[in-house]
């Protein structure tokens, strides 16, 4: 278990008769890995894909590359190598993370349970109601909350500042205290690039200006971010991400703000007034 998938790569170059498994990875090529693992392979390198819902009970050794404070990924990672199998007598753990430190031996971990949450409770009264309820049924007390924003008290389900468009969520007012960290766009190119596994993808430049990038990003699937990057700045479907090379934009936005993600900065958020 590595730290970030950059981390996994390197270490997987280091190593003989390794193979990896993560999540930058497609489903295709993940499973060809782990199938060649299973059968002939000795390392399998992963960051978290690997910690939970995976199951092959021989596996008999853990090497811990990175450090963490949670103890349910802890649990989740001692768990792949916990497997009960005839090949095995026990399972080891080489901690080179300092988790054992932190967290404590395997069977000392301790994991808060949450249940999960049926009914809200109304304050005044102290009736349940259903979760999407906005008047209590007992009192007819309105269930609120604050903007995140501005602290304006909202009645349940409405809505107040959301003025900055966000690729993953809208942002309410709130993001704007980041106004600094946000930089301006002059332009956006779009290549066609082919990935060191052989795959063609598009490559698209954020430019600060003619020879300043803020950022470059690479779509090989329609996916998700793809989506939402065409429908936010190009306003267009394409059946792959390559057919949008020589395509204007319709919605530039004047600034951007950048985040680095598994060691490759990577667009959040943009502005478009």
């Amino acid at each position: 278990m590595c730290t970030t998938i950059e981390h996994a790569e390197r270490v997987e170059h280091l190593l003989d008769n390794a193979h990896l498994y993560h999540s930058r990875l497609d489903k295709h090529e993940r499973n060809f890995n782990l199938e060649n693992w299973k059968n002939k392979g000795k390392f399998l390198v992963s960051v978290i894909a690997a910690s939970e819902g995976f199951d092959f009970p021989s596996a008999d050794c853990l090497v811990l590359f990175r450090p963490t404070r949670s103890p349910t990924l802890y649990e989740q990672a001692c768990g792949r190598i916990a497997r009960l199998h005839p090949s095995k007598k026990n399972g080891l753990i080489l901690d080179y993370g300092g988790v054992i430190d932190s967290l404590g031996l395997p069977y000392d971990i301790q994991v808060k349970k949450k249940g999960a949450v049926t009914h809200k409770e109304c304050k005044d009264c102290g009736a349940a109601n259903e979760l999407n309820t906005v008047y209590c049924n007992g009192c007819g007390r309105a269930f609120t909350h604050k903007c995140r924003g501005c602290d304006k008290v909202l009645i349940f389900g409405e809505k107040c500042c959301e003025q900055v468009f966000d690729r993953y969520k809208k942002l309410t007012e709130k993001a704007t205290t980041l106004k600094s960290r946000f930089k301006p766009l002059k332009k956006i190119t779009l290549h066609k690039h082919t990935s060191r596994k052989g795959n063609e993808c598009l490559k698209v430049v954020w430019w600060q200006d003619d020879f300043n990038s803020l950022a470059v990003e690479y779509f090989t699937f329609k996916n998700k971010e793809f989506n939402q990057f065409c429908d936010a700045i190009y306003k267009t479907k394409v059946d792959s991400p390559i057919n949008l090379i020589g395509s204007e934009p319709v919605n530039m936005p004047k600034e951007i703000l950048t985040k680095k993600i598994d060691g490759y900065v990577r667009v959040v958020s943009l502005k478009f007034f």
